[in-house]
Parts: C-alpha cells; structure tokens; sequence
C-alpha cells in the first residue's frame, strides 16, 4: 500500500478512492494497491475489480479539529522569536564589520 503525505503538515496517509466515480450511485470505495500521477499532477488510480481509472478521492467524513487560538499564538511567537534573532544578528555582524 502507498501512502501519501500531506505538504502543508507532513502527515503521511492512505487514500481511498470511488469507483467509478463519486457521483455514481453504484459506486464503492476502494483502497488502491497503487497511487499514480498524471502529467497534469492529478492523482489516480485503477480499481482492482473493474480496472477503471479513477480520479475520485473519498473525502474525510469526521470533521477536522479547529486551530486551537493557544497553537496559533505559540507558532505566531516562534516566528517572531526567530525573525527577532535574524535581525538581531544582521545587526550585530553590522555593528562589528564597522570596526
């Protein structure tokens, strides 16, 4: 099974796909033994059973947790802490070459 991770957290996972397609009626969900990409950046796959090719993720049906205001403002702080140092550093490096 191929997993794939999500760019914005790094959070590896394993898609399930519809087949035929997620507007159909008949269709059913399916773990793929394979993950493709087309030339277009798309991912896809083929259904073991029908061997269609498919485009269409199943979505997530549990609600995903809201940023909690705590996380938001401890990121914003280490940014900001880090932005700090650079600066501060640029400064000093200006301070010292001047002499």
């Amino acid at each position: 099974m191929e997993t794939l991770t999500c760019q914005a957290c790094g959070q590896r996972f394993l898609p399930r796909f519809y087949c035929p397609d997620a507007k159909v009626e008949s269709r059913h969900a399916f773990v793929p033994s394979s993950i493709l990409v087309d030339n277009a950046g798309a991912v896809y796959t083929f259904c073991p059973e029908h061997t269609f090719t498919t485009y269409a993720l199943v979505t997530d049906e549990k609600p995903r947790p809201q940023p909690v205001l705590l996380d938001t403002l401890l990121r914003r702080l280490d940014s900001f802490a880090f932005r700090l140092a650079i600066e501060i550093e640029g400064l000093r490096w200006r301070f010292f070459s001047r002499q």
